[in-house]
């Protein structure tokens, strides 16, 4: 490539880069006008800077070639939360949990994944499948957030100093209902608002 087209090339990126910021920014703005409205902690209003609201990408090819691998049917349902997480310490965890919410609005879920340790040679494991249904609380408290503007205000992004970089888990979380969609993500359990209580409650159950 000659060193004139490298260089329109450069000039077109940082021109397409600072117009995505200018969006980032003006939706970020709104969306804190909707958060304050809704007396949202000073954790989603005061230290999320801008980027925090940058689109995240969908990883639904991630939960598709991983349940594939593990036998596991992918869910086709339009009201669907589904949450995919990799990463680990000394070993690699990847897990896919998916609820749905059937016709009379129950939400049921399945949960699967693998880990493999950072050792030459080493076979993954499959970790224990999981099959439940939310109970009719849970349920009615996740429609709740589901249909509520200040979930869909707060950030797409949960970034925190204090997290390694190693070691951790990075969980991309998206929402589909109807017309209404949302992905978020974010690292090491650190998570705010009602994207934390919505990732708590679509999480399997211990036990």
């Amino acid at each position: 490539m000659a060193y004139g087209e490298m260089l329109c090339l450069a000039l077109i990126l940082s021109a397409s880069q600072a117009e995505m910021a200018r969006d980032v920014a003006a939706l970020a703005k709104a969306d804190r006008q909707v958060l304050r409205s809704c007396g949202a902690s000073e954790a989603l209003l005061g230290k999320a800077p801008d980027e925090d609201w940058t689109p995240v990408s969908s990883v639904e090819d991630r939960h598709v070639a991983l349940r594939a691998l593990l036998n596991e049917p992918m869910p086709l349902s339009r009201s669907m939360i589904s949450i995919h997480a990799v990463g680990g310490d000394l070993e690699t965890t990847e897990f896919s949990v998916i609820l749905e919410r059937g016709i009379n609005g129950t939400w049921s879920g399945t949960a699967v994944g693998q880990s493999k340790a950072w050792i030459e040679g080493a076979k993954p494991y499959i970790l224990p499948r999981k099959a439940w249904l939310l109970p009719d609380e849970k349920g009615r408290r996740l429609n709740q957030i589901l249909a509520d503007k200040c979930f869909y205000a707060e950030p797409t992004t949960f970034h925190r100093a204090e997290v390694p970089a190693v070691g951790v888990l990075y969980i991309n979380v998206e929402t589909r209902i109807s017309n209404h969609q949302k992905q978020f993500s974010y690292k090491g359990g650190h998570v705010d608002g009602l994207s934390k209580e919505l990732t708590d409650l679509a999480f399997p159950p211990s036990s």
